[in-house]
């Protein structure tokens, strides 16, 4: 399960090497509320894969409106946050750092 995470964690970090946008957005979501919600992302993943049912795209999608919901963001928000985030590989391997070890506590 972890290695997965770790997976998926590092092909974040190859995606987001691509280029530098150092102009925050008015949009952006904090760094700290992207760490919940990826946190809270990943943790869902994990259950539900756990219960070792395929997942489809549209199931997953509600789980993870679900946590948009909790956290108070739309997707549009988080999508666009996480594109900035990915575009600056400082913030996103800070980000991702402190996700994990949300994850491994």
């Amino acid at each position: 399960m972890f290695k997965k995470i770790i997976f998926y964690c590092f092909a974040a970090f190859i995606f987001c090497i691509s280029c530098a946008n150092k102009q925050e957005p008015d949009f952006l979501l904090p760094e700290k509320q992207m760490v919940e919600i990826l946190t809270d992302c990943y943790l869902v993943e994990s259950s539900v894969r756990q219960e070792g049912t395929p997942l489809k795209v549209d199931e997953m999608k509600n789980y993870y409106q679900e946590v948009f919901k909790k956290h108070g963001v739309t997707e549009e928000q988080f999508n666009k946050s996480y594109d900035y985030y990915c575009h600056d590989l400082e913030k996103a391997d800070k980000i991702y750092e402190k996700v994990l070890e949300k994850l491994y506590l």
